[in-house]
């Protein structure tokens, strides 16, 4: 991801936090599964336990803009 000018982001509105992690964590575990990763190579990408990555994915952890772009970036999609 380029960055031209710095600003808030629009989904995070500069906070690094998005607001709806069980959304984000379904969407996310849909492409993990249609790219046939396991969650134990997602998360020995990222260098975090798979509970914490499987925590994500449910919802009961937060996500951060730099959480989204590392899982996307372990299942080999540009954030």
């Amino acid at each position: 991801m380029k960055h031209s000018k710095l600003k808030p982001c629009p989904k995070c509105h500069g906070t690094g936090h998005v607001d709806d992690p069980r959304g984000i964590g379904q969407e996310l575990q849909e492409l993990r599964k249609k790219a046939r990763l396991p969650l134990r190579v997602v998360a020995a990408k990222m260098d975090i336990s798979i509970s914490y990555v499987s925590d994500m994915e449910q919802g009961r952890k937060p996500w951060t803009i730099a959480k989204i772009e590392a899982y996307r970036r372990a299942i080999e999609l540009d954030a």
